[in-house]
């Protein structure tokens, strides 16, 4: 696994672990975008299974550095332009393109990418207006046939869409999927190909809609469901070992809250508490043997950790939260395992 966060002086740094389970590198600086990091950075596996990381910076343009294909930095951290207002968020392509959205000071969506293979991968070189009326941070994906999808929260508080046609196809407008959400959306992709969304609504509840499977041609469910709980931020969902859901929440005791399913489609667990105290949103990674990973904020800027233990121990969780220190900034760890 590889963690990074923004530090105080407006750079990005990072952990890593050389293997599966094993002993955590130092913090090491990633070096800082000209005019100093903002928010929280994304990081993603590239397509040739090397890191690329994604940050905003104070200037309001996007900011990436990357490791070539002898895993080494690049040099200097280089600027995509743009007029962010949010977080960026990143996927990567079946094509091998990256693509990036982010909300802009106008609130509409904005997008920039990597041309496809036929053209070197080389970035667009300008951002797009995907328009919409946008809050927080938009989330994107890669759906089932291998096209892009993106959801935001709109000015409405209710769940909006748009999505591609099969990779670098043409995009729909946008689609309401109604809701009531005070939070970004956390979205997957399940292994039956249906996509699943949860994020908080007004009473500090987990919220939920999905699509329905194969058989019901992957239409929307219709409704939204309460999955009670007390949650504060935005949640964060993934696909557990066994292909169901895992979703978990900071709650308003500040710790750290999940429920999960057994199987695709299977039923929801209860709330389970995890313990801790968190003052940002969890970032959460599935290890190669199957196990989970959490990664939060403390009280006191440090990052703070824990986990489920491997295979040999039933992937019962540890039971307490380690601190990994470093002096990180609000709203500022990601992690990912390449």
């Amino acid at each position: 696994m590889v963690i990074f966060g923004v530090d105080a002086g407006g750079g990005v740094t990072h952990r890593w672990q050389n293997a599966p389970g094993g002993a955590w590198s130092a913090w090491t600086p990633l070096g800082r975008p000209a005019p100093g990091a903002f928010g929280r950075p994304f990081p993603l596996v590239g397509r040739y299974g090397k890191l690329v990381v994604f940050v905003r910076g104070t200037d309001g343009a996007l900011w990436h550095t990357w490791q070539s294909e002898t895993g080494a930095w690049a040099p200097d951290w280089v600027s995509l332009g743009g007029r962010l207002a949010s977080d960026p968020a990143v996927v990567l392509s079946p094509n091998g393109a990256l693509s990036v959205v982010a909300r802009d000071p106008e609130g509409r969506l904005t997008h920039t990418w990597q041309r496809g293979p036929q053209h070197g991968h080389a970035w667009h070189g300008n951002w797009v207006d995907m328009e919409g009326s946008v809050e927080g941070r938009p989330t994107l994906l890669v759906g089932r046939d291998g096209g892009m999808v993106v959801f935001v929260r709109g000015a409405d508080g209710g769940l909006h869409h748009r999505w591609q046609t099969g990779t670098g196809g043409p995009w729909s407008g946008w689609g309401p999927l109604g809701g009531r959400l005070v939070s970004d959306p956390a979205v997957v992709l399940s292994p039956n190909g249906a996509l699943s969304v949860v994020a908080r609504d007004p009473e500090g509840r987990l919220t939920h809609t999905w699509q329905r499977g194969p058989q019901h041609g992957h239409a929307w469910h219709g409704h939204w469901v309460d999955m009670e709980g007390s949650v504060e931020g935005r949640p964060t969902l993934l696909v557990g070992r066994d292909g169901g859901m895992v979703v978990f929440a900071r709650g308003a005791d500040g710790g750290l809250h999940h429920r999960w399913q057994t199987g695709t489609g299977g039923p929801w667990s209860d709330w389970g508490p995890l313990g801790g105290r968190i003052t940002d949103d969890p970032s959460v990674v599935l290890n190669p043997s199957g196990a989970l990973s959490v990664f939060g904020r403390d009280p006191g800027g440090r990052v703070t950790h824990t986990w489920q233990r491997g295979p040999q121990h039933g992937h019962a969780w540890h039971g307490h939260w380690v601190d990994m220190e470093g002096g990180l900034t609000r709203h500022s760890t990601d992690a990912v395992a390449p």
